[in-house]
């Protein structure tokens, strides 16, 4: 219990210096809202779906939907992989642009003194109509700390996610997400997240910068 007072603490303390000077970064407010759905078929084996939409312009509009699919299996206690495909469309300077994204996941997975670590690596292969095709790597990292509260099971998390890409921009994107996961019932998984995003495009080396609330309702069989 001691241990545990202690972790909480130091992650309250993590977030306490950090949220006020994110929060006073230039940039819009945007609101995603995602909708998803796991079953697993063995196991190790499961198959998921999730919706996205995300309402940018400080809540004001919508600008951006996906659709993601995919099949996950865990190789073993410390390796998740899988393959997913993801149907995209952003709106971008008054116009709808259709992305095809098919990708690949690697998720290493560490448990240390209650801490649970994840490293999770993603390869994106970017088809996008009117633009060159192009690849795009992503790695996320993950620190959480399961509890139960009151019998209520959550799981307070900070992570932080950088964005590479084969377009000539590199390094053009980094997330970093303050969050809370929840088990609410035997099936359904609440989470909520602030996230600070930091990012570029074309040969631009100015930086924008976005807000964002991030509700997620989960179900799982």
């Amino acid at each position: 219990m001691k241990r545990s007072s202690i972790i909480i603490c130091g992650i309250v303390y993590v977030l306490g210096i950090t949220l006020p000077a994110l929060a006073q970064e230039d940039g819009e407010w945007q609101l995603w809202a995602t909708q998803s759905m796991e079953v697993k078929f063995q196991e190790r084996i499961k198959m998921t779906i999730e919706e996205e939409e995300r309402f940018s312009r400080d809540v004001r509009e919508l600008s951006y939907h996906h659709t993601d699919g995919g099949i996950e299996y865990e190789v073993s206690d410390w390796l998740d992989a899988g393959i997913n495909y993801r149907q995209v469309y952003e709106l971008k300077k008054r116009k709808w642009i259709e992305e095809s994204r098919p990708h690949i996941n690697g998720t290493l997975k560490y448990k240390w003194q209650g801490l649970k670590f994840a490293d999770r690596n993603r390869l994106e292969f970017r088809i996008i109509k009117g633009r060159k095709d192009n690849v795009r790597y992503r790695n996320k990292f993950t620190l959480s700390y399961p509890l139960e509260i009151w019998s209520l099971k959550a799981e307070p998390y900070v992570a932080d996610e950088i964005f590479v890409s084969s377009d000539g921009t590199n390094l053009n994107r980094n997330r970093f997400y303050v969050g809370l996961k929840m088990k609410v019932l035997k099936n359904l998984k609440p989470e909520v997240f602030y996230m600070w995003q930091a990012s570029k495009s074309g040969k631009s080396t100015k930086w924008t910068d976005h807000n964002v609330i991030g509700l997620k309702v989960g179900l799982a069989f």
